[in-house]
């Protein structure tokens, strides 16, 4: 999960709970102007690379047909699908690396980012 900030510089915080409390700031969150840079590049690549575009139009097909199966998605379901999602995310990384190489800093925030439970 990606966080966008509200300005170019400073990480979001989290909008405050019903209790009135403002939960710590996302550590890692990405700015504006991070998300844009990350945005021009994802279309970039999806767009010269047929290829890709379709196996990314493949995967939401198919998560689609999985999240409508509801109760009934195996547990082996979905975890092939999130292999096939996880295989996917790191070829577009790649070639979005390859297609402009200053996103490497975007990328390890990123990954630095705390891991959503599921």
């Amino acid at each position: 999960m990606v966080v966008l900030a509200e300005d170019t510089t400073a990480p979001a915080t989290a909008p405050a709970t019903a209790a009135g409390a403002k939960p710590a700031p996302a550590a890692g969150a990405l700015t504006k102007s991070e998300m844009g840079q990350l945005s021009k590049a994802r279309n970039g690549v999806l767009s010269a690379n047929p290829e890709l575009k379709g196996e990314s139009d493949n995967l939401k097909i198919q998560g689609d047909a999985l999240k409508a199966k509801g109760a009934a998605a195996t547990p082996e379901e979905k975890a092939a699908l999130k292999a096939q999602k996880e295989a996917f995310e790191q070829k577009l990384r790649t070639a979005e690396l390859a297609f402009d190489p200053t996103l490497a800093p975007v990328f390890a925030k990123i990954d630095a980012m705390p891991k959503k439970k599921k």
